[in-house]
């Protein structure tokens, strides 16, 4: 079950099929006006609450799981953000050092500047897919 069935109410669609009206009812009579974006709708606590009692057991059971595999898979995404930070400091001050160890002498140690991206580039990746790989 995808997010939009819970996350769309009839009044959002009905405030929707009123935006596009308009929208095509200003740009009928005045072509040279910018059309502004519509302001996005959010809902309270309150009614969300009351959204989520209306659901059956089934519903709900199905929303707090996907709703907890949302939550993991945004564990895992900060855990690899957080391990790329990590990994392009310690990778810059290594490069800085043997690049600074090694200076004056006749080899080409620049590459060394490109090992911490790397780096941070493959734990990225690592920690993407095993995030996507998540599954409840």
């Amino acid at each position: 079950m995808s997010s939009r069935t819970f996350t769309a109410t009839s009044g959002r669609v009905n405030s929707l099929a009123e935006t596009v009206s308009k929208k095509r009812a200003s740009s009928s009579t005045s072509s040279e006006k910018k059309a502004q974006p519509p302001v996005p709708q959010t809902q309270g606590d309150a009614e969300l609450a009351r959204k989520l009692e209306e659901l059956t057991p089934e519903q709900a059971e199905l929303f707090v799981r996907a709703l907890h595999l949302a939550m993991r898979k945004r564990r895992v995404l900060i855990a690899g953000y957080i391990a790329s930070a990590i990994s392009l400091v310690l990778g810059w001050l290594w490069a800085l050092y043997i690049f600074g160890k090694t200076s004056g002498g006749g080899e080409f140690m620049a590459w060394v500047f490109l090992v911490p991206p790397a780096l941070a580039a493959i734990i990225l990746l690592t920690f993407g897919r095993i995030s996507r790989g998540l599954r409840d």
